[in-house]
């Protein structure tokens, strides 16, 4: 892109930084200078974020072969940028669909997209994101989601270890925010150690 001069011209820099002012500054400067220039506002680069959520969610349900997971890391990103509940039941949703088609490396991928991949704090992932909105069946509904996925993983990974620590930091994230007991968390890490 040469320039920005109309909306459409910023709305098409908006999406190929990824929906990221971040990543628009860090493309090209001088182009995110223009964008700025033209004042747009949170709320229509929100409506955009939505509009790419809803077309990335598309391309990957519809697609018959295996989960991209580049596309689903993206849209995982998006979301978690959105900071919306909509946005949030559509990635569970999509998740949901692809889990049968996430193959054991996409699966561990998809699980640290859920509970996040920073390993002594529960303030990022899918998970936090529907927690710290309120929620919470949605942010358990996630959690159990993650344990599910590296369950399915576990047979046919190439990463035991990584699968034993996505499953673990689920249930940490689960029991801190109170999604389950503490009761369910001891059993869990029992079962778990077979």
């Amino acid at each position: 892109m040469d320039k920005i001069s109309t909306l459409s011209d910023a709305k098409e820099f908006f999406e190929q930084a990824g929906c990221s002012r971040f990543h628009m500054s860090r493309v090209d400067h001088d182009i995110y200078l223009e964008y700025q220039s033209l004042n747009i506002s949170i709320a229509t680069e929100s409506l955009w974020r939505a509009e790419e959520i809803v077309r990335i969610s598309q391309l990957l349900v519809d697609t018959e072969k295996e989960a991209n997971l580049k596309a689903y890391n993206y849209l995982a990103d998006l979301c978690e940028a959105q900071k919306d509940g909509t946005a949030l039941v559509i990635i569970l949703d999509v998740t949901k669909k692809l889990f049968t088609r996430f193959s054991p490396e996409q699966a561990i991928m998809a699980g640290q997209a859920i509970v996040g991949t920073a390993a002594y704090h529960f303030e990022s992932g899918l998970i936090y994101s529907a927690y710290s909105l309120g929620m919470l069946g949605t942010a358990k509904e996630f959690g159990e989601l993650a344990i599910q996925l590296c369950e399915q993983a576990k047979l046919n990974s190439r990463k035991p270890i990584v699968v034993a620590d996505i499953i673990a930091k689920s249930n940490k994230v689960l029991r801190h925010f109170g999604l389950i007991s503490l009761f369910e968390a001891i059993a869990r890490k029992f079962k778990n150690r077979r």
